[in-house]
């Protein structure tokens, strides 16, 4: 898959999930009995503060990333909507490209990414990575805990609203060097595990 058509697939996704930023934002925001009963000494804001501090984020930096990139282009700034300026981040991603700003094609890139990340999980389409007692055996300079990833969803426009789907992890991952092992090849892990253990023990004597 090329960039091009991996930030395609990034922002139509974004463009999915930004409208539903609006109704998750007071999703459970009514108060329950331990609420009431503490409200008088910590009121509460009637939103869910992660989704407007995404929101925030997302109005803030946008505009900002396409002022920034008309100027590296020698474009007016035009005054979009957010799902506006969204709706250009391709186009701008390929004359960035074609003129050798190769850098900044690439930052462009890493705000989108880094963008869809905070909006997945504030939806909570992504759930967090499972930390496992073990560290990775193939190496020991960082050690690093082994992880089962979270689980995925993904957000489908139907008539009348959206519906979820899942994507369950069935596998364990070292974030460090990225060597995994699927089911079966847990056996397998578990004698390299045992290994690792006696070959630390062994360096630490």
């Amino acid at each position: 898959m090329t960039t091009a058509t991996a930030l395609t697939t990034l922002i139509d996704e974004l463009l999915l999930l930004v409208p539903a930023l609006d109704a998750a934002l007071h999703r459970d925001a009514g108060a329950g009995e331990d609420d009431r009963a503490s409200a008088s000494v910590t009121p509460s804001l009637p939103v869910n503060t992660d989704v407007l501090a995404c929101m925030a984020t997302l109005h803030g930096e946008v505009p900002a990333t396409a002022r920034w990139v008309s100027r590296l282009l020698g474009e007016p700034m035009v005054d979009r909507s957010l799902v506006g300026h969204l709706g250009h981040v391709v186009r701008w991603h390929d004359r960035l490209t074609a003129t050798n700003a190769v850098a900044e094609a690439a930052h462009l890139v890493a705000n989108v990414q880094r963008w869809l990340r905070s909006t997945r999980r504030v939806l909570g389409l992504s759930t967090p990575d499972r930390l496992l007692p073990e560290y990775c055996p193939t190496h020991d300079d960082p050690l690093t805990q082994l992880v089962v990833p979270g689980d995925e969803g993904w957000l489908a426009k139907v008539r009348g609203g959206y519906t979820v789907g899942w994507h369950r992890a069935e596998y364990v991952r070292c974030h460090h060097c990225g060597t995994t092992w699927t089911p079966g090849q847990y056996a397998t892990l578990g004698r390299q595990l045992r290994d690792a253990d006696r070959r630390r023990v062994e360096v630490a004597a």
